[in-house]
């Protein structure tokens, strides 16, 4: 069965109107064996440029055909901002990662998923837009073939249950979509959610989610809806990550019965009493904020650079001292651009597009080493070091575009593009995402507690 995000069957390739387009800025393009095949076949003046223009390029004892790039631009990128491939023989004689991209595919257990990169303009439009909640859907479009996609593959044996994990990334989703509470506070809860979970894997507990269920495919889609918004089982403890005692009916509502809510004045309401919580924690310094700057971009630096736009982004982040989180008799420019009521909604839904992606994205790879926190972690680091870049274009906007309105410091087109670099830089490289999950082993700035502290900043 197939899964695709709700929003999936809107995107349309913007071709010529794309300001960024694949087909520039230095893209590799892999050749499959297949359509390498037929490129050698096709005749005339297209035959011959395909076969003038692709190369073989050997890697670890394997050899790969590309094609050979002009300035950073495929030779087959004409005037008018199309393909000549596409032009003469239409989209069935594109590689398959031309034909696909952005689409990506997950294996998920028996299943098999597909997100769009928001590394493509278009795509990150579309998510960023939407004022609906995020949810995976049967794919109903028109069937694709096998192989025609590029995917993650991860080998070995499971050592999660996927039927488990879809529960446990459904239930870590409706905290993230817990719109009665900030970001700050859902991302709070859902950091803690899976180190609860990680503890009760590395104890070796059989029953991670409190019930029997069947594979996704063989349930409706009303039950499968239902199911994303259902509580969490009573006696889940969120009260690890955080100081004092309280168990899990300082969370979940479902778990204290409606008169004791009404009448006992000794039982505060739900969110205040989580609120009381996360307030009670002690606050992060000026000096730990600088220390978990500096190691985010020290991991950021262990990355392959893939593009100039990001060598640009990198150079500016590091020149950045530590001034930046300096509040003396003023707020930081940090609280400043938190506080900005100009902004505030939008990144609040911003950050909870973001983290589902991520959710949806990541978890799958819990199946085959157990580290369900990890790629929590994993998803709450990328999200704060997004934090660090828009910052840094903030700060910016704000001085370039200090006669406009302030509203105009920090915009939808901001977004996209910095979320299109940054993910271009971390997403296109299998390399560049096992270098941060292997630093994160290591580095306090991605440990769930500190995560949380920086996150309440």
């Amino acid at each position: 069965m197939r899964y695709v995000p709700d929003h999936y069957d809107l995107f349309e390739c913007l071709g010529g109107e794309c300001e960024h387009s694949c087909c520039l800025g230095g893209w590799e393009v892999d050749i499959d064996e297949e359509t390498y095949r037929k490129y050698q076949e096709i005749k005339g003046n297209l035959g011959d440029r395909l076969r003038h223009e692709t190369e073989d390029v050997e890697e670890d004892g394997e050899v790969f055909h590309t094609f050979r790039l002009r300035h950073d631009t495929c030779p087959f990128f004409n005037e008018e901002g199309l393909c000549d491939i596409q032009k003469s023989e239409g989209e069935k004689a594109l590689c398959t990662i031309c034909r696909e991209f952005p689409r990506y595919t997950i294996p998920f257990g028996r299943d098999e998923e597909r997100t769009l990169t928001l590394s493509c303009e278009e795509a990150a439009r579309l998510l960023f837009t939407k004022q609906d909640k995020d949810t995976m859907v049967p794919y109903e479009g028109p069937e694709y073939e096998e192989g025609d996609s590029f995917a993650e593959t991860d080998e070995g044996e499971e050592l999660l249950s996927p039927s488990d994990l879809e529960i446990i990334r459904r239930r870590a989703i409706a905290l993230l979509q817990d719109r009665w509470l900030t970001i700050d506070e859902r991302i709070i809860r859902y950091l803690a959610y899976c180190r609860e979970l990680q503890a009760k894997i590395n104890a070796g507990e059989s029953d991670l989610t409190g019930e029997v269920r069947a594979d996704r495919e063989e349930l409706p889609s009303e039950k499968q809806e239902a199911e994303a918004d259902a509580p969490l089982p009573a006696d889940f403890d969120f009260s690890g990550l955080f100081s004092g005692s309280l168990g899990s009916s300082a969370f979940d509502t479902a778990s204290v019965p409606e008169e004791e809510q009404e009448n006992d004045e000794a039982e505060a309401p739900t969110l205040l009493r989580f609120r009381e919580m996360t307030f009670d924690m002690a606050p992060v310094t000026e000096e730990e904020m600088k220390t978990y700057y500096d190691e985010r971009l020290a991991i950021l630096e262990t990355m392959e650079v893939l593009g100039e736009e990001w060598q640009t982004l990198l150079d500016q982040l590091k020149r950045w001292d530590g001034g930046i989180f300096h509040e003396g008799k003023r707020l930081s420019p940090l609280r400043r651009f938190m506080r900005d009521k100009t902004c505030s909604l939008e990144r609040e839904m911003a950050w909870e597009h973001l983290m589902v992606y991520y959710t949806v994205r990541y978890f799958p790879r819990a199946l085959y080493d157990g580290d369900l926190l990890g790629k929590a972690e994993f998803a709450v680091f990328l999200l704060m070091c997004l934090r660090d870049i828009e910052l840094l274009t903030y700060l910016k906007n704000s001085e370039e575009r200090k006669d406009r309105p302030a509203k105009e410091w920090w915009t939808l087109s901001d977004r996209i593009e910095v979320v299109r670099i940054f993910t271009r830089q971390v997403e296109h490289s299998d390399g560049n995402v096992e270098a941060i999950f292997e630093e994160l082993l290591f580095a306090d700035c991605g440990r769930a507690e500190a995560l949380i502290r920086q996150v309440r900043h």
